[in-house]
């Protein structure tokens, strides 16, 4: 077999190098002959060329085919200093400044297409992720077992070994550590930083209010200590997530959990601990791990990067039986209208009008059986969830099942638009729940004082000053602001309980801010079914009753624009129709940065801000 590959792949040399002799020499030829016609008829030039131009085409077209056909014994190398983000770059400028561009979704889909192949022997995964979300490490863990699954290998390397880069690299069956240095598996800790004290003595007073007690995003300025309620719940889900890490790494690693907890409680580990204590399986510098990887593919591997393959490999014919799904990814905190993308590094946040122009065309398209929404989100502004909310609503009132795949984050605004669908995917260690509503605004009048800043009030109205820095609210500004607050709750448990078909007493029982892993959340009723993006899709052809054996075809909303609109910004000829925010106004915005951070400050988004409960958003795995 070996002998018949490198056979072929020298045939395919030497077909390339008579394509190219082949192109020089009709170049030479036509071109005497246009030469000779040029004296009788300047038509003959025109002719030659055209001759020229059609036939170096065909011979470019033959000979990058030859040359760009997929060899066997491919080993596909995934390097991953960070995840890959769930949506692509929005910005054409940081396109230009390099990286993977993958998303996670090519990322599992391309592992799974690779499964099937037979040119594929396996992969080698450079781990060297700093941090990461459980839930996207979870998606990425198990397309590599699933990928292993299918009769391929995979082996781990990294220089050194943090709790997110181990975690995923026991989905492999070899592990390999640079020699001298270390598997910092040791559990997880969080440093809370209590800013109370600060502000005090600065005289800046935060008055903020939630609904209800769990909510605690804002504890960390309103507080000197923990609440008891905050503790609570920061505890329960970084038990519930180590856990989950003990329970992946016993399974890789084939050791009990009280073992890999005894290990984590010695952590890190260092040089040969890691060996003695079966956490890797062998000590290799970053040459050996290649060798040992193309010698796993019966030592003629070839090394090819994981979006090189998704480039190179073949589209897969057409299939009329296939089930074409709707996917839209909402991801950020959730505002109402668009802002542009951050000119630097391309995020930019959920915005309502965007996630609703992408409902209403997967709703309207007839080709779509299904949407499957995936939601990666903290939440955001209470007006702007109500919107999209609206939108799922409508779409299930159209015929079109709705299925949430749910990523690291969807709580509070992110639970809010993902509650009236009709099932809810989210994986073991997915952040959610947090059913509350926090507001409120920094009051630095006192501060101005003390800088020698006098304010004065002019306003023709009671509570025309309501949302002002300067001073705390009246008392019938504070009237207005509670009443705002319990609307809000009220709207948001109704919609879960209308949505999830529970009690609003059973409801108001796993509310109160509280945010949930989604293990628990499922045992409460908020998450259906735990899994990824691969199982949402499977649901949603179910629901649609579609052929479970039909091959799957997701349709992405809003479609993909192009880098000059994404530039300048695309025209819409109804407010229906997707358009593109504008790089080049985000770029302009850069000279008014006051502004934006002025109206920033005064309250967290619209009227009712909803945020997610936990203490500053930011629950990755270190």
């Amino acid at each position: 077999m070996n002998k018949l590959a490198r056979t072929g792949g020298t045939i395919r040399w030497i077909g390339l190098g008579a394509a190219v002799l082949a192109l020089v020499g009709g170049v030479a030829l036509m071109a005497g002959v246009a030469a000779v016609r040029l004296a009788h008829h300047v038509a003959g030039l025109l002719e030659g060329a055209g001759l020229v131009l059609v036939g170096g085409l065909v011979i470019a077209v033959v000979g990058a085919r030859l040359f760009r056909r997929l060899p066997r014994h491919t080993v596909l190398e995934l390097s991953l200093t960070k995840l890959p983000a769930e949506t692509a770059n929005a910005n054409p400028l940081a396109e230009l400044t390099g990286g993977s561009s993958l998303t996670l979704r090519d990322t599992v889909e391309t592992l799974q297409k690779a499964a099937a192949d037979k040119r594929i022997d396996g992969l080698l995964l450079h781990a060297n992720i700093a941090e990461g979300g459980m839930a996207q490490l979870q998606e990425l863990r198990d397309a590599i077992i699933a990928f292993r699954s299918a009769g391929k290998f995979a082996v781990a390397y990294s220089d050194a070994y943090n709790n997110a880069s181990y975690y995923l690299a026991t989905a492999c069956d070899d592990v390999l550590l640079q020699p001298g240095s270390e598997v910092s598996f040791a559990g997880l800790g969080r440093d809370v930083n209590f800013l109370k004290g600060a502000l005090d003595k600065l005289d800046v007073v935060m008055q903020f209010e939630g609904r209800w007690e769990y909510k605690n995003a804002a504890n960390q300025v309103l507080e000197t200590h923990f609440t008891g309620p905050h503790r609570e719940a920061l505890a329960r889900l970084m038990d519930v997530t180590f856990e989950q890490l003990v329970a992946g790494v016993a399974d890789g690693r084939s050791l009990d959990v009280e073992t890999v907890r005894a290990l984590a409680d010695r952590g890190p580990l260092i040089d040969a601990e890691p060996l003695d204590a079966h956490l890797v399986d062998a000590l290799a510098y970053r040459d050996e791990a290649v060798d040992r990887a193309k010698a796993a593919g019966g030592g003629e591997g070839r090394l090819m990067l994981l979006e090189t393959y998704k480039k190179r490999r073949r589209r897969a014919p057409g299939n009329g039986r296939a089930v074409t799904l709707a996917l839209i990814t909402a991801t950020g905190g959730i505002v109402s209208r668009r802002e542009g993308v951050d000119p630097i590094n391309g995020v930019s946040p959920m915005e309502a009008d965007k996630v609703s122009e992408a409902l209403r065309k997967a709703t309207a398209d007839k080709k779509v059986k299904a949407i499957v929404l995936r939601v990666d989100s903290p939440g955001g502004s209470a007006v702007a969830s109500e919107t999209i909310w609206r939108e799922t609503v409508r779409a299930k009132a159209a015929g079109k099942p709705v299925v949430v795949s749910m990523g690291n984050v969807a709580a509070s605004g992110g639970y809010y638009i993902s509650a009236a669908a009709d099932r809810i995917v989210a994986q073991p260690g997915t952040v959610t729940g947090s059913i509350g509503v926090i507001s409120g605004k920094p009051i630095i009048g006192a501060a101005k004082q003390r800088l020698g800043i006098n304010v004065e009030e002019l306003h023709t109205s009671t509570n025309a000053l309501m949302n002002s820095i300067n001073r705390p609210f009246s008392d019938s500004e504070l009237e207005r602001f509670r009443a705002g607050l319990d609307h809000v709750y009220t709207l948001f448990t109704s919609r879960v309980a209308d949505g999830r078909t529970l009690e609003l007493a059973d409801v108001q029982t796993v509310a109160r801010g509280r945010v949930w892993i989604a293990s628990d959340a499922k045992e409460h009723g908020l998450v259906d079914e735990l899994g990824g993006l691969t199982t949402a899709t499977r649901i949603a052809k179910e629901i649609a009753g579609a052929d479970a054996g039909a091959p799957t075809r997701l349709k992405t909303f809003p479609k993909k624009q192009s880098s000059l609109d994404r530039l300048r910004g695309a025209k819409a000829h109804s407010s229906d129709d997707e358009r593109a925010a504008s790089t080049l106004a985000a770029l302009l915005a850069l000279v008014a940065p006051l502004t934006d951070a002025a109206r920033r400050v005064g309250v967290l988004g619209d009227r009712g801000a909803l945020h997610c409960g936990l203490d500053d958003h930011d629950w990755m795995v270190r």
